[in-house]
């Protein structure tokens, strides 16, 4: 017995793909970049953010940003009573705050002055 296939049999049974018509493949595109362009346009950044957005973007607390900001150590603009900064203003924060030229204190240098202050009053002598 010799079994014979056409040229269009894939080989396996039932698993025939009903050909799309053209309509349908633009309707797919349409539909796949109407989803991209929300995927695109909710995680994309606005040009103007609030302080809070700004925190939630970097993962650096609002209340460290808004202190550095209400002592004019951070270019930011301001609108009433609310801060927020451009995206060219978070990137030269950013840049500053991973080089290390912030003013804040390096966790080293916070935890050796808070053992030196716990220490001051302290009754014990060095041994």
């Amino acid at each position: 017995m010799t079994s014979t296939t056409s040229a269009g049999d894939s080989g396996t049974a039932g698993e025939q793909r009903p050909e799309s018509s053209p309509r349908q493949q633009d309707n797919l595109v349409r539909l796949l970049g109407d989803a991209l362009k929300e995927i695109i346009d909710r995680y994309a950044e606005p040009e103007e953010m609030t302080l809070r957005e700004v925190a939630a973007r970097t993962g650096i607390s609002f209340r460290l940003l808004w202190d550095k900001c209400r002592a004019d150590e951070l270019e930011h603009y301001r609108v009433g009573q609310t801060y927020g900064m451009t995206r060219r203003q978070k990137a030269l924060m950013l840049e500053e705050f991973t080089k290390g030229r912030s003013k804040t204190p390096a966790a080293s240098q916070v935890m050796s002055r808070s053992r030196a202050n716990a220490s001051r009053g302290s009754r014990r002598t060095a041994a």
